[in-house]
């Protein structure tokens, strides 16, 4: 792996662009055990990584209101992007995403 300081950021594909004013994305590195943040969710977090160190990153994905995303795997993805120092993109992952509706039957 590569050494280094660097800022990780969760981004929405362009697909999925439409929804931007109701998708939120926050992320966290979290412990690699228990998989719980070691500091809050945000929007980035700073990290220092030594050459073949492993990290543990949490993607929190919030969809305000009722707009179901479709199962897309190609179009409807998030990406994880590693930035150094520069800004420059270092790495970068992603996972397909799909957000049914929730309904609640009131008795």
């Amino acid at each position: 792996g590569t050494q280094g300081s660097f800022v990780v950021k969760a981004r929405a594909s362009d697909a999925l662009l439409e929804l931007k004013d109701d998708l939120s994305l926050l992320v966290c590195e979290t412990d690699p055990v228990f998989g719980t943040c070691l500091d809050p969710p945000n929007e980035s977090v700073s990290l220092s990584i030594d050459t073949q160190e492993s990290v543990s990153i949490g993607v929190f994905v919030r969809l305000a209101g009722f707009t179901p995303i479709l199962l897309d795997a190609a179009n409807h993805r998030i990406f994880l992007q590693f930035t150094d120092i520069e800004g420059t993109i270092v790495a970068e992952t992603s996972v397909a995403i799909k957000v049914g509706l929730v309904f609640v039957l009131m008795q």
